[in-house]
């Protein structure tokens, strides 16, 4: 797959070109509408601002500087560019937050409440040198009630809001033939995706300790034998597809961005 840019300040100027105050890029909507358009796009986690508006400019110019710094895209940039041409599966979002900014990939369909959802997300750690990779699959909000377990004797409830893993991308070694005249033939891997556990929709985190990965989930069973029943690593690994510890990134979520049908895939939550 040829990319359509010719050379990296064509590149630049269609990055540019997303945040304009006129167009729609991530979170960030700045055109005139009514107030229902408003209240809807505001309940589905979008800010909505004055056309122009000092506000607007300031998180336009941040994701900007996420993307490229003295003329030279950032390792966040090149993933971005990698991601966005490459990936057919799945849709890339940029957004920004106290400085700092992070791709969001998701399905190119909108799940339903019976069907499970993946997502995942890469973000820079402190020192911008390191990619973080965390892959989360959603449970099916009309199944998710069921999915609690004790420890000791406390029970939580609905703790698998989203069961998590979460790797590392070394732009250094992970990076390999990147060209901004040829970003189809751009590679980006990933190492050390391992299982990082439950989050609760409160906000709560259970982390993935090595004892919890290897504790079974008790409410999920094969969905061909209800005798047996998934450890909790297995069943992430398992529902997204991602499996291993290292791997290709676009391949891979290519594969695994998608909506599951939560009462036909290899491990399902049945009815109490």
């Amino acid at each position: 797959m040829k990319s359509e840019f010719k050379n990296i300040e064509e590149q630049t100027h269609r990055i540019m070109s997303l945040f304009t105050d006129e167009r729609l890029y991530g979170n960030l909507i700045s055109e005139t509408t009514d107030e229902d358009c408003i209240d809807q796009l505001e309940q589905n986690g979008f800010i909505i601002s004055k056309k122009g508006s000092i506000g607007n400019k300031a998180i336009r110019q941040n994701i900007l500087n996420c993307l490229e710094r003295d003329g030279r895209k950032t390792p966040l940039g090149k993933v971005w560019d990698i991601l966005n041409t490459n990936l057919t599966n799945g849709i890339v979002e940029i957004r920004e937050t106290n400085n700092t900014c992070k791709l969001i990939l998701q399905s190119t369909v909108k799940c339903g409440a019976a069907q499970h959802s993946i997502f995942a997300s890469v973000w820079p750690d402190r020192t911008g040198d390191i990619l973080n990779l965390q892959v989360l699959l959603s449970i099916a909000s009309d199944v998710a009630p069921r999915n609690t377990f004790k420890i000791g004797p406390l029970t939580i409830g609905n703790p698998g809001k989203y069961i998590g893993l979460e790797g590392k991308i070394n732009p250094s070694i992970h990076i390999t033939g990147y060209d901004p005249n040829d970003v189809a033939n751009a590679t980006v891997n990933y190492s050390d995706l391992e299982f990082s556990g439950l989050y609760l929709p409160t906000g709560s985190h259970i982390s993935g300790s090595a004892a919890l990965k290897n504790t079974t989930a008790p409410k999920w069973e094969d969905k061909n034998d209800n005798t047996i029943h998934p450890e909790w690593e297995q069943l992430v690994r398992d529902l997204t597809k991602m499996s291993n510890s290292n791997g290709n990134l676009v391949t891979d979520l290519n594969n695994a961005l998608r909506c599951l049908d939560a009462a036909t895939q290899k491990w399902v939550l049945p009815e109490e």
